[in-house]
């Protein structure tokens, strides 16, 4: 029977090591301040498209939200130096814009970087997340890498990495960079995003779901497949007010 899902998320700005790590670059609430609560797309919101009265499209596209970028930016690429460089002061920048420098040879494909423009993911029960290129607003200038896992066995920030096409891209504040999509086994299941603070608790089961892959990469899908039990996961993620609060807080206003 189709149901409604509740799937919690939280801005998600990463530390970086080559930035002070008690300094305020470092401190994850600038992010939450320019922060975009998630949007779902709304391409053919107004649309009178047949395709509108097809369940196909309507049931997919209806689950699809929309990342942005958080700040003004521009990038380049220093093909000579094999060098990043940007706009911005030199430990925003350490902190803001990451080179996948192991995914990529410097002398011959093209880099691979990522904006720290993170959101966590999370939920209580089985539920895929799928990361997506904004197909409805492509910049020709670079590749959004996609991917997929369930967020309920494995906790770790969607972080948008993309593969330079050109070696200079601007991007805009607001601008879309990546769509989110949620799938269930019921494909007839609503997703409601909650959106929650960081806590103690977040940051303890993401670090430890990141370094797990430096140890071994492997071991991490298994998590994710739940062949292998996440031990670290509390049994519930996903906060609510209870029923009474909510009730009370409707009854005053």
């Amino acid at each position: 029977m189709a149901k409604t899902i509740k799937v919690g998320y939280t801005p998600w700005f990463e530390r970086s090591p080559l930035t002070d790590g008690s300094g305020p670059l470092n401190y994850y609430g600038w992010n939450e301040i320019v922060h975009f609560d998630l949007e779902k797309l709304d391409t053919w919101k107004d649309s009178k498209v047949g395709f509108m009265k097809c369940p196909a499209f309507v049931k997919y596209v209806d689950q699809i939200w929309v990342v942005r970028a958080l700040i003004d930016v521009e990038i380049e690429w220093d093909k000579s130096n094999k060098v990043l460089l940007s706009n911005l002061p030199p430990m925003a920048h350490d902190a803001m814009v990451k080179v996948h420098w192991g995914d990529f040879d410097p002398e011959v494909d093209k880099p691979i970087v990522a904006l720290n423009t993170a959101t966590l993911f999370y939920a209580d029960e089985e539920v895929w997340v799928d990361f997506l290129p904004p197909w409805n607003h492509i910049d020709p200038k670079f590749r959004i890498m996609p991917g997929s896992f369930n967020i309920c066995n494995w906790q770790r920030p969607v972080i948008p990495t993309f593969e330079m096409l050109d070696n200079k891209i601007t991007f805009k504040r607001g601008q879309p960079l990546a769509y989110i999509k949620f799938r269930t086994r019921d494909p007839q299941d609503l997703i409601k995003l909650v959106k929650q603070p960081r806590t103690d608790e977040l940051d303890h089961i993401v670090n430890s779901s990141v370094s797990l892959k430096s140890y071994q990469s492997n071991i991490s899908w298994k998590i994710v497949t739940g062949a292998l039990p996440n031990k670290q996961r509390p049994k519930k993620l996903v906060k609510t007010e209870p029923w009474i609060c909510r009730f009370f807080r409707k009854f005053i206003k």
